[in-house]
Formats: C-alpha cells, structure tokens, sequence
C-alpha cells in the first residue's frame, strides 16, 4: 500500500493541534476552514496511520509534587542494548520519555522525582544495576520551555 501524503489541509489540522490539544472537533474544523465531517474523518484518519499518537497534558511537574528533573545520559554495551533497556525503562514510574541515541550506544531519559533522594534511588535500583547500562551521567533541570514546533509543508 502506497504511503498517503499529508496535503495543506492535513498539516493545518496538525499544526493547529499541537497549538492547542484541547480543541473540540467543531473548534478545529472552524479553525482550518473545513466542514465538521471532514475534519472529524481526517483525524481519524491521521490517528489510523499513526500520524497523531495520541494528545496529552503538559503539567508543571513541580505542583503535582515532582520537583527534581534530571536528564539522564546512559551509555550501554551496545545498539540492541539501548532499545531493550528502552523499552524497560519506559514503564518505570518517574520516567517521562526515553529517547533512543542514533549514533552512540546509549539512552537519554527525561525524569521527574519527588526529591533528589528519589532520583539517587532511582539511579542506584534501575540503572546501576543493569549490567546493559555502562556509565550515567545525570544533569538537573532547572527551567524548561516549551518550543514552537515547525511548520508542517504538504507533502507532494
């Protein structure tokens, strides 16, 4: 099956959802100049290819009581390594995202813990303690902004 292209429509309804991710349907289709219908089976659409994966929340980690936030940079023994303890640590509680590095055998992880106490322990039961995982380097967040994603250009 041959990959469908995003056209003009199909990157306005995008960029306008990862403006605002509460939009309702009929917000959004007012938004991009559409009919309702249409940009209801757009997005459904977008979600059946995988375009969109899904709409989240973005919360100021510090009030709901996670206020340490380190950026962790793990090496490991090796590629195949890397994604198996991705895919673990990707289920672990306090760990936002995990990010696969495409040139280095290795990890970067984006955490939240409610204090420094927490983010040690975290380190010395799920990291340290991996034998894929070969050295941490551990960084804490002080600010965090969020950026302006780019603009998406139809596909031809």
């Amino acid at each position: 099956m041959a990959k469908r292209l995003l056209d003009s429509v199909d990157c306005a309804l995008l960029e306008a959802l990862m403006e605002d991710g509460r939009l309702t349907n009929r917000s959004l289709a007012s938004r991009v100049c559409v009919a309702e219908s249409t940009c209801h089976a757009r997005l459904a659409a977008l979600s059946a290819r995988g375009v969109v994966k899904g709409v989240h929340a973005e919360l100021d980690w510090a009030a709901v009581g996670l206020g340490v936030q380190a950026l962790l940079l793990l090496r490991t023994i090796n590629q195949a390594a890397a994604a198996a303890e991705a895919r673990r640590l990707a289920r672990v509680d306090g760990v936002l995202r995990v990010f696969v590095l495409a040139r280095d055998e290795g990890l970067a992880l984006w955490a939240a813990f409610p204090s420094a106490v927490h983010l040690r322990s975290f380190i010395a039961a799920e990291l340290n303690r991996s034998p894929a995982v070969t050295a941490v380097t551990t960084h804490l967040l002080s600010q965090a902004r969020r950026g302006r994603p780019p603009r998406l250009t139809p596909q031809r």
